[in-house]
């Protein structure tokens, strides 16, 4: 997957998952989640699991976005779109393509 490819899942599934008024304006260094973020708790994990169920099906990529290195950073990998979609991309790297 390239990164554009994967900035473009994440944007498009933040689409689905962001309120109304945020989904027209989404970008790269939209803020997904935190002080400015579009996203609360719950609409975060609406994401994730969107993005990890796309991965699957659309690229044959199984990556949990959740585990303990997410979660253990300094600076969160949810902040926005960009971080999102260079975490995953680093993960993607890492992850064997489902048979």
């Amino acid at each position: 997957m390239t990164p554009q490819a994967i900035e473009s899942l994440v944007v498009e599934s933040a689409h689905l998952i962001a309120p109304q008024h945020a989904r027209g304006s989404i970008r790269a260094e939209t803020s997904l989640f935190g002080k400015d973020g579009i996203l609360d708790s719950m609409a975060l994990v609406q994401l994730v699991v969107e993005i990890e169920q796309r991965l699957q099906t659309e690229h044959r990529v199984d990556v949990s976005l959740t585990d303990e290195r997410a979660m253990s950073r300094a600076k969160s990998p949810f902040r926005t779109v960009a971080t999102l979609s260079a975490y995953i991309a680093a993960l993607a790297g890492e992850a064997k393509p489902l048979g």
